[in-house]
């Protein structure tokens, strides 16, 4: 019995075509470039490994979920003490959810107008230089 040779071709679907100099490549990983803003985003830290969300609607939720003992563990995680009143650890933990919530949002871009500085305001904003 004899074996058929099949012809293989390779077909691609899509040509690639490599860039020609090493600049014009990209490597995307799907984060956002972002510059940090506190010590603790520039070694990765995110609101999700603490807080499980960004929404504070389910932060409060989900602490509203948690036992006292729960909510004691989860304020020392935050770097709060824990009190005892209940609503008051709540309270202050959605409170410390805003702030550390708000110092992850990358800051606003002024836009110049387009004005020209006269040299006066130049050497005054230059201070010591």
């Amino acid at each position: 019995m004899k074996k058929k040779q099949e012809n293989k071709e390779t077909v691609n679907a899509t040509p690639t075509t490599k860039p020609s100099k090493l600049s014009q490549l990209k490597q995307t990983d799907g984060q956002l470039e972002l510059q940090p803003r506190t010590l603790s985003q520039f070694f990765g830290e995110t609101v999700q490994s603490k807080y499980h969300t960004v929404d504070p609607n389910e932060y409060e939720l989900y602490l509203k979920g948690m036992n006292k003992t729960d909510l004691h563990r989860h304020a020392i995680k935050c770097g709060l003490a824990p009190k005892d009143d209940r609503t008051r650890l709540i309270t202050s933990l959605i409170r410390e959810f805003k702030r550390v919530v708000s110092s992850y949002k990358p800051l606003p871009v002024v836009k110049s107008n387009g004005k020209k500085l006269s040299k006066e305001l130049i050497d005054f904003l230059a201070g010591g230089r």
